[in-house]
């Protein structure tokens, strides 16, 4: 889905061992981080070509400890490698999802001649 040129992240879960509450913490967090932390840098790579094609693939997982473990995989059409994040160990899902969102934006600026 396309809004005014910027194209949306296509976003794939999985999730293990975690209740429906948890999961939809995960989306609505997920969707925040998108909408504020990164909306400049999904602006910049969809201006890189009309049909260019951003994925994140989150997955997340309540371990025995009760804590979580993630990683999440940021790609869009033309970078060379997958950003890839992944972390034990969390307490909080909102830590968690924040955390990773923070890493992307560091890489992401990183990259900013690329993009």
């Amino acid at each position: 889905m396309e809004h005014g040129g910027e194209q949306e992240p296509v976003v794939s879960y999985t999730f293990l061992w975690l209740d429906d509450n948890e999961k939809q913490s995960v989306r609505e967090l997920v969707d925040r981080n998108f909408a504020n932390k990164m909306s400049a840098y999904t602006k910049k790579i969809s201006a890189l070509s009309s049909d260019v094609v951003i994925q994140v693939k989150v997955t997340v997982g309540k371990n025995k400890k009760q804590t979580f473990d993630w990683s999440f995989l940021f790609t869009y059409s033309g970078i060379k490698e997958p950003l890839v994040y992944m972390r034990e160990w969390f307490k909080y899902l909102v830590d968690l999802i924040n955390h990773a969102f923070d890493h992307f934006k560091e890489e992401l600026s990183k990259l900013q001649s690329v993009i």
